[in-house]
């Protein structure tokens, strides 16, 4: 099994398609399908299902699909990491919350590529970012939600991120645009574990089913890619959900239309570290409030006793 087999077993996972997923590789689609049936033999598991006539993954695949975008992750970290060792500049460790990597893709395009830092990215969840950067482990943090299990760590609100609510193409709600967050009480929710985020989780609940709810109302899309989950449930009609919009528009979600909530609903992205002044930290300040264009937003850092209050 090699790393160019897992990354193109990823990209073909992703596109559910031999042929865009060979156009993304640039490479041949009989050279893909070679390679796949390699990493299979190899394996000894079928990890794609291909009796009908579109492909999809089996559980085997499934689990792949998790394990190798973490080792493809890791292997890009060291590869950066060695690089950075070998220059003269100290390099950032900067941990970043799920859904992050794709709402901020253009800020970290510019961090890696700034010539006066080096930067090392991990994704990871919210209470394990936060750990990294409280323990020494890493220089700073992007969250959305500041947990409060660090009191000693800065909270630096960047501004916020808002959120719509997807719906399968042709849902009466396409109708109601924006959507009354009362009329959403009657339909299936589809969210991320709760486990992965329990803020977020919790304010997405909060705000979309303000009267209560059940847990019929709410359908945990557990799997090795929840989003992809999710996406797939509201595409087939069993479900609404909620997403930042920035990371919906970016994902081209399939079958699914996407309905601005009244009220309004935004979510916000924090930066967590030891040291607020830091020159290489103000830049991330920098250059991730600038994405997220909210000139309103809260410019200075604080403790994490008044950071939401």
């Amino acid at each position: 099994m090699e790393l160019r087999q897992l990354r193109y077993f990823v990209v073909l996972a992703e596109e559910l398609h031999y042929g865009q997923a060979a156009a993304r590789l640039r490479i041949s689609k009989p050279t893909l399908s070679q390679q796949i049936a390699v990493l299979e033999r190899s394996l000894g598991v079928q990890l794609l299902d291909r009796r009908s006539r579109s492909i999809a993954l089996t559980p085997a695949g499934e689990t792949l699909l998790h394990q190798a975008r973490q080792v493809l992750a890791a292997s890009e970290q060291l590869q950066k990491a060695v690089a950075v060792a070998g220059s003269a500049r100290p390099p950032v460790d900067l941990r970043v919350a799920n859904g992050l990597q794709h709402a901020l893709s253009s800020a970290f395009d510019e961090l890696m590529h700034d010539p006066l830092m080096q930067v090392v990215l991990a994704t990871t969840n919210t209470h394990d970012a936060e750990a990294a950067v409280a323990t020494g482990r890493a220089d700073a943090a992007l969250v959305w939600l500041p947990s409060g299990d660090h009191p000693s760590l800065h909270a630096i609100r960047l501004g916020a991120a808002s959120v719509c609510l997807a719906v399968p193409r042709g849902h009466r709600f396409a109708k109601l645009d924006p959507v009354p967050v009362e009329e959403v009480a009657d339909e299936i929710v589809a969210l991320f574990p709760r486990r992965l985020s329990p803020l977020v989780w919790d304010r997405f609940v909060e705000h979309l089913l303000p009267g209560g709810y059940t847990p019929r109302q709410v359908l945990d899309a557990p799997s090795a890619d929840p989003m992809r989950k999710i996406v797939d449930l509201v595409a087939a009609g069993r479900a609404v959900a909620p997403f930042v919009r920035v990371i919906a528009e970016a994902l081209a979600l399939p079958g699914v239309e996407l309905c601005d909530l009244a009220p309004t609903f935004d979510l916000p992205v924090h930066l967590m570290c030891r040291e607020s002044d830091r020159a290489d930290i103000q830049r991330i300040v920098a250059v991730v409030r600038a994405q997220v264009g909210n000139a309103s937003a809260d410019v200075g850092s604080q403790g994490m006793a008044g950071s939401l209050r």
